[in-house]
């Protein structure tokens, strides 16, 4: 039998013994004639003095299967650290000291990292920092996504490294989602300008307690409306036009709310429907005068 064939029976009865050793002599192969029986005691013997240091199984396996389980390798010098290899539930051992998992492989075909009960089909778990998956390509893109432990668990995809570089999607674990930002206030919290059609649902029948607007065009006469530039350098810094929500809450409070923070938003598009009536108001008045 090839000394590479002996080599990998060894191996594999190295892994399966699950011995944190590294077997590198080949004294015990050194006679090719040598009957496989005493080749396999010899490397036993081996393997049993090593017991106990920490040291790394270095083989030439390309290729050691085990019915459909393989250890594959195109690189013949490369080491292996796996400490477990065995039945059901497929382990690959990291630390043989204590025992932790790298990686658990269920026998329903579950895969976990970091855990050993996988409860889906891939489950990453770890409990001293981020559980993130990173992507990047050969060149400068580099995406994150994962759960930001310093930031109350809030689920990220930031441009970058790590999930403290720029988000460009958040969601915290309340169910706020933010694009833009890592603190959605609302629902859906976007920083920066967004493109698209809005609509809203009115239908009759799901609306009661229905009444007319009264003085919308006095009410209207008093809001002021302004040029402003943004505070927040990362808004758009051309100049904008609108009103102030504090000025418009005493007059149309339905058209003001109040985040967790104090801060105040407008609802544009309902003013909408008092400009409506304001006009038609306007229209009686100008109606009225002509027929005089």
């Amino acid at each position: 039998m090839q000394i590479r064939s002996l080599l990998s029976i060894a191996s594999l009865l190295f892994l399966l013994i699950s011995m944190p050793s590294q077997v590198t002599a080949v004294d015990c192969m050194a006679d090719q004639e040598k009957a496989l029986p005493e080749v396999m005691q010899c490397l036993s013997n081996q393997i049993q003095q090593l017991a106990g240091e920490n040291k790394r199984l270095q083989t030439d396996v390309v290729n050691l299967q085990s019915n459909v389980q393989k250890l594959t390798s195109e690189n013949q010098n490369l080491q292996t650290e796996v400490a477990n290899l065995r039945g059901e539930n497929r382990r690959l051992r990291n630390d043989v000291t204590k025992l932790k998992d790298a990686v658990q492989v269920a026998k329903n075909g579950n895969v976990g990292i970091g855990t050993n009960t996988p409860g889906q089909l891939l489950e990453l778990l770890r409990n001293d920092a981020d559980v993130a998956v990173r992507f990047h390509d050969p060149g400068q893109y580099w995406y994150t996504m994962g759960i930001d432990r310093s930031d109350a668990g809030t689920f990220k995809i930031t441009k970058g490294g790590n999930l403290d570089a720029n988000s460009i999607l958040s969601l915290t674990y309340v169910g706020n989602v933010g694009i833009g930002t890592t603190k959605p206030q609302y629902k859906l919290d976007v920083k920066g300008t967004i493109r698209g059609q809005n609509v809203s649902p009115s239908d009759q029948r799901l609306k009661h307690n229905i009444h007319p607007l009264h003085d919308s065009l006095t009410k209207v006469t008093q809001l002021r409306g302004v040029s402003f530039n943004w505070k927040d350098n990362s808004q758009n810094q051309t100049t904008q036009i609108g009103l102030i929500a504090q000025e418009v809450e005493p007059i149309f409070p339905e058209l003001v709310s109040t985040d967790s923070k104090g801060y105040k938003s407008i609802a544009y598009g309902k003013l909408t429907v008092v400009l409506v009536e304001a006009i038609k108001e306007l229209q009686q008045q100008v109606a009225a005068l002509k027929a005089q």
